[in-house]
């Protein structure tokens, strides 16, 4: 089997180490899933963080599945966690590594730092959420994806795969754990966790267009000058506690209760306009400086900005900013109406008031922080008329 990104310790203390007992996971892939089915079954408390719609599984009780933004608050999942002891990431590698190969097992190793200082996400993970291990099952077909794209890495990644496949005579002894077979390998096998191999003759972890999508669809937080996946803690954020009523809690064991317990909490910073008649009586009849985020629940992209829109009205009320931060649903019902009055056809779409009047044109920005929404800020907050030729050249950037 292809090593996939850090030691052979790595792979199996997780399983065996009984002080680990809550785990998340990112990705929804076969193999995520898989990992997180498994650490439940031998007694983990799992958390399986995912883009993807997907179901809870029978066989695994113990296992939540949540968005990486966590209910109308749009917290990061880690932050909605709290506290967890170990983080297996499918889609990425957050380590700070040097890599080298193998020439006799072909095999992908992994040598240098593993980003332990504070400035690194998994520094940051320790500190802030007591994450002992960080855990990376990147293959080597995945990261050239990763690194080259699908047009140029496909066969790179394929190319890789064969080599690996031809030489997986060469096998790799890794010494199990003391009672492995029966704490571990039986629960497993009894709970009926098994991975099952589509080749005939040796599985190797090779690449996804699943994982793939996941990866790039993944909301990122843009804050400073890094882009780091949504819900990882970043250095902007390491002295931000969120204005929330009720401490954060952590997960429970229910597969529900975590996503339930903040789906009921209102976003403090974006308020929610349903309709024409709210838009008249919040907006318009007040006479507010306002932005409108106009949204559907079955667009990717607005799932993908949502957790930067809360962050910038955030960022707007710290400041105290007189201009109201809202959104809206177009995609159905009432919003519809509302978006039909407004004049746009397609979202994710911002409208902007100022004393309760439309002010400028709709702006199209499917990723925050945007030079086009800080102009357009700037002049309305400013009292400057809408500068049309200022945003066309933001456009053609």
């Amino acid at each position: 089997m292809e090593n996939v990104g850090g030691s052979e310790d790595d792979f199996v203390a997780p399983i065996s180490d009984v002080k680990v007992k809550k785990i998340a996971i990112m990705g929804s892939s076969d193999y995520a899933s898989f990992i997180a089915d498994g650490m439940s079954i031998i007694g983990a408390s799992v958390t399986q963080v995912t883009t993807s719609k997907i179901k809870p599984r029978n066989n695994a009780p113990k296992v939540s599945i949540i968005p990486p933004a966590v209910g109308d608050l749009s917290l990061g999942f880690a932050s909605a966690l709290g506290t967890f002891n170990c983080l297996v990431d499918t889609l990425g590698d957050e380590s700070d590594v040097i890599e080298a190969f193998d020439d006799d097992s072909n095999d992908v190793m992994y040598e240098g730092s593993k980003g332990g200082d504070d400035k690194s996400v998994i520094g940051l993970l320790r500190k802030q959420h007591g994450c002992e291990r960080y855990i990376s099952t990147v293959s080597k077909s995945q990261k050239i994806i990763l690194d080259d794209g699908l047009i140029f890495g496909r066969n790179k990644a394929d190319k890789h795969i064969k080599s690996a496949e031809s030489s997986s005579t060469t096998a790799r002894h890794i010494v199990p754990p003391t009672r492995f077979g029966s704490l571990t390998l039986q629960r497993l096998l009894d709970g009926g966790i098994i991975f099952k191999n589509k080749k005939k003759d040796v599985w190797i972890q090779s690449w996804s267009l699943k994982d793939f999508w996941e990866y790039t669809s993944w909301p990122r937080d843009t804050s400073g000058n890094s882009s780091v996946r949504f819900g990882l803690p970043v250095v902007e954020e390491s002295n931000i506690s969120p204005d929330i009523s009720e401490p954060l809690r952590p997960v429970s064991d229910s597969p529900t209760l975590l996503a339930d317990e903040y789906k009921e909490k209102k976003n403090p910073y974006v308020l929610a306009i349903k309709g024409l008649d709210e838009l008249e009586s919040k907006i318009l009849s007040k006479e507010r400086n306002c932005i409108l985020f106009l949204s559907a629940s079955w667009c990717r992209t607005c799932k993908s900005i949502s957790p930067q829109y809360t962050r910038m009205a955030m960022d707007m009320k710290k400041g105290e900013s007189d201009v109201l931060i809202a959104r809206t649903d177009a995609g159905r019902g009432s919003g519809k109406a509302l978006g039909k009055f407004l004049n746009v056809e397609a979202v994710p779409a911002f409208v902007l008031f100022r004393d309760g009047k439309v002010y400028g044109d709709p702006l199209s920005i499917s990723r925050l922080p945007s030079k086009k929404m800080n102009t357009a800020v700037d002049l309305l907050s400013s009292g400057q008329e809408w500068d049309r030729e200022a945003m066309k050249a933001l456009n053609e950037l």
